[in-house]
C-alpha cells in the first residue's frame, strides 16, 4: 500500500508538472487571433457612442465608419458572423461590464431564423476559447457548461480546447476581413449557386427557441434598465419583408424600442442583384446606400436624436 501511494504521488507530481508546461499556450492564444474585438471589449477599450450588435447581416451591411461620419459621433460594430441572439446578449453584457454604456444600441435581426430552434446561427464559443486565460471568459464558459470549474481551476489542460492548439498566426480571408471600426463589408457577389428574388411570408411561433426569444427580450430589458435607446434593424434581403415575422418581432418589442425594416426598394430596382452578395447580404456598394439610409433614419428619429446630441 505504501509503495502504491508513493507511485501515485510520483505520477500525480509528474502529471501536474507536465500540465503546467501548457500554461504558455493558454497565455499566447489571444495573440494568434485576427479578430480581437471581444478581447478589446473585456479590456474596456470599446467606449463608443453607437454600438452595433448582430450576425453577418450586421457585420456586412452596416458600415460603422460611414455611420460615424454621417452622424458625427463614434460608432463600432460588434456583429459576429453566424452568431445568434443569445451570443448578442452575452456581448452586450460584456460591453456594459467593462466599458461605458453607448448612447445608442443597434441590434440587427435575421428574418425568420432569428428565433428558430433549427437555425444556422449559434453561440460563437470559438470566439471565447482563445481568451480563456481571462477570468471573465473562463467563468462564462463554466457557467455555460463548456468547462468544469473545479477541474479547470486545477488543470491547465482542462482549460484548453483545440482552438488553443492552432499555433499559426491567423490571417483574414476575402470573407472575414474586419475594418478598424469592426464592420466586415464584402465586395464581391457569391458565385456557384442560383439565388432569385422571392416572396417569403411564412412564420410559425412553434418553430421558436424559448432561449432565443428570452435573450431578445433580455437585451431590451437591459437597455431599458440602463436607459440606452435600442434600435432594431432588419437590413434588406433579396426578397420581400416577411410580414408575419415582422408582426412577431413587434409583439416581442417593448413600446420604447424603435424599429427600422428595410427592403430592396431602397435601391434602384426592387430586384437589382448588383447590390447583393447573396440573398441575405449586401455587397459594399449596397452597404454604403443602406448605411446612409439608416443614418438618415437615426438623424430624424425623434426618440433617438436628442440622446445623441
Amino acid at each position: 500500500m505504501k509503495k502504491f501511494i508513493i507511485r501515485l504521488s510520483i505520477f500525480l507530481g509528474i502529471f501536474l508538472l507536465v500540465d503546467k508546461m501548457f500554461y504558455p499556450i493558454l497565455m499566447i492564444s489571444p495573440n494568434k487571433e485576427v479578430d480581437r474585438r471581444l478581447e478589446e471589449v473585456i479590456k474596456g477599450n470599446i467606449n463608443k457612442d453607437i454600438v452595433i450588435l448582430g450576425s453577418s447581416r450586421g457585420a456586412r451591411d452596416i458600415l460603422a465608419k460611414q455611420m460615424e461620419e454621417d452622424l458625427g459621433i463614434s460608432c463600432y460594430n460588434l456583429s459576429y458572423l453566424g452568431s445568434d441572439v443569445v451570443f448578442h446578449e452575452f456581448i452586450l453584457k460584456s460591453l456594459l461590464k467593462f466599458n461605458k454604456k453607448p448612447k445608442l444600441l443597434i441590434l440587427t435581426i435575421d428574418d425568420s431564423v432569428q428565433f428558430m430552434k433549427k437555425s444556422p446561427l449559434t453561440f460563437r464559443y470559438e470566439r471565447l476559447y482563445p481568451l480563456i486565460k481571462y477570468k471573465y471568459i473562463h467563468e462564462e464558459l463554466c457557467n455555460r457548461n463548456q468547462k468544469n470549474k473545479l477541474l479547470s481551476d486545477i488543470f491547465v489542460l482542462h482549460k484548453l480546447n483545440r482552438y488553443n492548439f492552432r499555433f499559426r498566426k491567423k490571417h483574414f480571408s476575402r470573407l472575414d476581413s474586419i475594418k478598424p471600426n469592426g464592420s466586415m463589408p464584402i465586395r464581391f457577389q457569391s458565385k456557384g449557386r442560383e439565388w432569385n428574388f422571392v416572396k417569403n411570408h411564412v412564420y410559425n411561433k412553434e418553430w421558436e427557441s424559448d432561449e432565443r426569444v428570452k435573450s431578445f427580450q433580455n437585451i431590451q430589458r437591459i437597455c431599458k434598465e440602463e436607459n440606452i435607446p435600442l434600435l432594431i434593424v432588419s437590413p434588406p434581403n433579396f426578397r420581400d419583408v416577411n410580414t408575419l415575422f415582422q408582426k412577431r418581432v413587434k409583439e416581442l418589442c417593448l413600446p420604447n424600442v424603435s424599429q427600422y425594416w428595410a427592403n430592396p426598394s431602397i435601391f434602384d430596382s426592387v430586384s437589382d442583384r448588383k447590390y447583393f452578395h447573396d440573398e441575405n447580404h449586401l455587397v459594399l456598394r449596397g452597404s454604403k446606400i443602406f448605411t446612409r439610409k439608416l443614418s438618415s433614419f437615426i438623424r430624424n428619429e425623434s426618440d433617438i436624436l436628442p440622446v445623441l446630441q
